[in-house]
């Protein structure tokens, strides 16, 4: 079966890797766990399709709350620890609830001390909001429904900072697209001896050249 969705082409090339991380803690001998699925490659689809079309299956009947921001400094150790060019995405819905031991300011300040840059998207399309809102709201006017929704986004920076607002199929491909190209611009630099990855500072370099943030895989905030 061919697919013609723009999903399907965004992002991935080859040698790309693309894992998923649990937001839920699996515990195991007293040390709270978050599972990673294998990784997919690009001949499984492109980042934006794969991001939106996998799901996770709940390991037990009864799971545990979810730890979003903890679950993202899991995923930062995991593509720090393949020494390759590397990013973070979180994906957040409306009023997404997190139990996180850490709070988002804190795992932020972690990635950057890590080199890993994150990417956090916002993914609460405009037409499904006012169509969920005049179901229970019969009448509700868009510019209110509009206004709901700037609110929980702004809820969403407040917690994480820059954050992409990806309301629809066009601006979905654009972030993908966006993130690959970050992604690309990156290069690897062997540093001999063992150094934590926040100790190591940049001297004189051509211009352009920085290390890995937090914001380098964040394409502009619409």
């Amino acid at each position: 079966m061919r697919i013609t969705s723009p999903l399907y082409r965004t992002g991935l090339r080859p040698g790309d890797r693309l894992f998923l991380v649990y937001p839920r803690v699996q515990k195991s001998t007293g040390y709270d766990l978050f599972g990673v699925t294998a990784p997919t490659v690009e001949s499984e689809g492109g980042t934006a399709w794969q991001l939106s079309q996998r799901r996770f299956a709940d390991p037990s009947p009864d799971p545990e709350p979810q730890r979003i921001a903890d679950a993202v400094a899991a995923a930062a150790l995991e593509a720090a620890a393949g020494g390759r060019s590397r990013a973070v995405v979180l994906i957040l819905g409306p009023d997404a609830a997190d139990a996180s031991r850490h709070r988002p300011q804190v795992v932020r300040r972690f990635l950057d001390r890590l080199r890993v840059p994150l990417a956090v998207w916002y993914v609460e399309q405009v037409e499904v909001s006012l169509e969920e809102a005049r179901r229970s709201r019969p009448g509700v006017g868009e510019e209110a429904v509009a206004a709901e929704r700037r609110r929980r986004l702004e809820a969403v920076r407040g917690d994480w900072g820059e954050v992409t607002d990806v309301d629809g199929l066009t601006a979905w491909v654009a972030a993908a697209e966006a993130l690959r190209r970050s992604v690309a611009g990156q290069a690897v630099l062997w540093i001999e001896g063992s150094h934590p990855p926040g100790a190591v500072a940049l001297g004189e370099a051509p211009d352009g050249v920085r290390l890995l943030g937090v914001g380098d895989a964040a394409p502009d905030s619409r």
